[in-house]
């Protein structure tokens, strides 16, 4: 079963014509936390992110206050914060960039990953 649903969604990333690891994180394959660089404690990231949105400029001219952010549907919260690093520039949930996931998944990368058997 779960080779078939590979093919599928390798066949709908081929159909809508974009990478395959974005099929995976609409289909629920792939979360928010599997993006993250470290093992860190999402929850807390979020936090601390969403109190340095809070604190800004732009949500104290907006009359927005730390805890109306953390009354947000998660999903929510996790947009608004990818919203305000894009708009901002800056990075405040450190995580894996798709082209980092690009760079390490071509065939003439520096390095190769090899499964150790033991047989």
């Amino acid at each position: 079963m779960a080779a078939l649903d590979e093919q599928i969604l390798r066949a709908c990333a081929g159909y809508l014509n974009v990478p395959l690891v974005l099929v995976y994180v609409l289909a629920g394959r792939l979360r928010f936390d599997d993006f993250l660089e470290k093992a860190v404690d999402a929850e807390a990231q979020l936090t601390k992110a969403l109190v340095q949105i809070g604190e800004s400029p732009v949500a104290a001219s907006t009359g927005v206050a730390v805890p109306m952010l953390c009354e947000l549907p998660v999903q929510v919260q996790r947009l608004l914060v990818v919203l305000y690093e894009r708009a901002e520039h800056v990075s405040l949930i450190p995580r894996v960039s798709l082209s980092q996931v690009y760079v390490l998944s071509r065939p003439d990368s520096s390095f190769e990953l090899r499964l150790n058997r033991t047989s």
